[in-house]
């Protein structure tokens, strides 16, 4: 996601991909979420419900994109991989998940090694100390994306998770396309080449709709902890496309980084399956 998407953000604005992004994963998701059945949506759930899906989708696709226009990929996503642990930390904090040895001494390795992530320059940014401002917002998307695992779970669990999903994502891009158009902040899609076009298509369906569905259906199956894990992964793919597809650089404060966070994330896994 992260190569695809800081990719297409030098040709389109970050709201509009994020609208096409959102609004794309919702119309794959919609008729499968019109024939499951299931009990409906209980009134005093609708309003948290909503608000998840609001301040999730509206705010986590164009932040991610506008942090991506002042960093690298590979170093936006291996700042994603802290999700996990601030995931389980907050989690423990609401008493949903049990705190233990593992997982705090994953969190310090994983800290840690954003903290050598952040200490690296981006020599590409035009901008002296631009790319703290990405990092900034891709970490305040790490706690978004703890809330959010933390407190849709319950609603994952009591009604059928593509219903659910395709909820939240409605409300984000409702919610989106009305500020942007009160805003004015929505331009035209910009001439794309055909290879573009190929790669919005598989940002929108493969890694959108499909992705967002099964990591949902996880979230009602799981802990939060154990579900976020999974994007561990993130940074791992990132490095690999990024150097290739993009001509990254990879450095040793962005590869000690990223085998910190990744062993943070590991030593974490082998105490929350052994917990069961």
């Amino acid at each position: 996601m992260a190569v695809a998407m800081r990719f297409l953000v030098t040709s389109i604005d970050p709201i509009t991909l994020a609208l096409i992004r959102i609004g794309t994963g919702v119309l794959c998701l919609l008729p499968a979420a019109f024939l499951t059945s299931g009990r409906p949506f209980a009134l005093r759930d609708m309003l948290p419900m909503t608000l998840l899906g609001v301040t999730f989708f509206a705010l986590f696709t164009p932040g991610f994109g506008t942090a991506l226009k002042y960093t690298t990929a590979t170093r936006a996503a291996t700042e994603m991989a802290l999700a996990p642990i601030v995931t389980v930390l907050f989690a423990s904090a609401l008493g949903r998940e049990t705190l233990t040895r593992n997982k705090v001494i994953g969190a310090l390795l994983s800290f840690l090694g954003v903290a050598f992530v952040v200490s690296d320059p981006v020599t590409s940014n035009p901008l002296p100390h631009s790319s703290l401002i990405g990092d900034l917002i891709v970490l305040g998307l790490v706690g978004l994306i703890a809330v959010f695992n933390t407190l849709s779970r319950p609603y994952l669990k009591k009604y059928p998770p593509i219903r659910v999903t395709t909820y939240f994502m409605t409300c984000g891009w409702t919610a989106l396309c009305c500020a942007s158009i009160a805003a004015d902040l929505v331009v035209p899609l910009p001439d794309l080449t055909s290879f573009q076009w190929l790669v919005l298509l598989y940002l929108c369906t493969v890694v959108s709709a499909i992705p967002s569905f099964l990591y949902h259906w996880a979230l009602g199956k799981l802990e939060a902890g154990q579900v976020s894990m999974t994007l561990g992964l993130n940074p791992i793919s990132a490095a690999f496309f990024g150097v290739i597809l993009l001509s990254e650089s990879m450095t040793w404060n962005l590869f000690g980084g990223l085998v910190l966070v990744l062993a943070g994330i590991f030593l974490s896994t082998l105490r929350i399956s052994t917990d069961g």
